[in-house]
């Protein structure tokens, strides 16, 4: 399929999929006799992937390791629920620290010298 047709089925940008290819994200296309990329039915899987991990807060670093195994077929669920874990542990440390980071702040507008220099 062409890119414009990829787009379309993806909701991703022409541009958004030349970068992913770039990075590695999606496989590289074969090549038609006219130059245009020729992509397979499979990027489309991978893509869908890639927008749900990147709406989980998946970083492109590993996004593009979930689609490496995501075309090796070795994206099974328990992968895929050993890697949500991990992101949840990664997302309860930030919230951890940006409480903390609140709490500090509040601390700091509460003082009557904000700052002593």
């Amino acid at each position: 399929m062409l890119i414009h047709e990829l787009s379309e089925q993806t909701g991703f940008s022409i541009d958004t999929i030349r970068y992913y290819e770039k990075l590695g994200i999606v496989a590289r296309p074969t090549r038609r006799r006219n130059g245009y990329r020729d992509y397979h039915a499979s990027t489309v899987a991978c893509l869908r992937l890639c927008k749900r991990a990147k709406d989980l807060g998946f970083s492109l670093d590993e996004i593009r390791e979930l689609g490496k195994l995501l075309d090796a077929k070795q994206l099974s669920s328990e992968r895929m629920r050993e890697r949500l874990h991990r992101k949840l542990a990664e997302i309860e440390t930030k919230l951890t620290e940006l409480t903390k980071l609140r709490d500090d702040v509040r601390d700091a507008l509460a003082s009557k010298a904000l700052f002593t220099v």
